[in-house]
């Protein structure tokens, strides 16, 4: 749920939830704040289409994903109750105009067990720190038939054209 004060926050810039240092964002998000719903809400607030995600926190609710290669579909996950994050990464790009947000999470329940796969959904359940760092310029992703997923297209960007030699050939 992303609420009208979080929103006045990532509008407004203001000292409680998100502080900018330098080109990055620092933001906290507070308990019952849904994590993809608040990140993809201040993209559009500060015109952010690239950038990269890392975080740490508590959750009360996650849906999490691992993606089948064989059945070509992910396999959800719904987790109810409390784990800690100890690791949230991710990108930040368009998809057909779109703000996408791509992000894997590895969660820790109380025993310590993880679970991790491609976040789907996570409600904040004490606090969430998550860093963000536009990235210039616009990463978009395309749907790759190959694949059947939408993944970044880099056109141009191939390794063997970074390094200016047929070495990835």
């Amino acid at each position: 749920m992303v609420s009208n004060q979080l929103i006045l926050r990532f509008f407004s810039g203001g000292p409680d939830g998100i502080t900018a240092i330098g080109s990055q964002y620092v933001v906290r998000l507070d308990a019952g704040e849904e994590i993809i719903a608040s990140l993809k809400q201040l993209c559009l607030a500060r015109g952010i289409c690239s950038a990269w995600v890392m975080g740490i926190g508590a959750v009360s609710q996650a849906t999490i994903g691992f993606f089948d290669l064989a059945s070509r579909e992910y396999r959800p996950l719904e987790l109810s109750t409390d784990h800690e994050i100890t690791s949230l990464m991710g990108n930040i790009s368009t998809l057909e105009g779109e703000v996408f947000l791509h992000l894997h999470v590895t969660l820790s329940g109380v025993e310590g067990q993880v679970r991790g796969g491609h976040l789907f959904s996570a409600v904040i359940s004490a606090a969430g720190e998550i860093v963000l760092g536009p990235l210039e310029g616009i990463l978009e992703r395309k749907y790759f038939a190959e694949s059947e997923l939408r993944l970044l297209a880099l056109e141009g960007n191939e390794p063997s054209r970074l390094l200016g030699d047929d070495r990835m050939n």
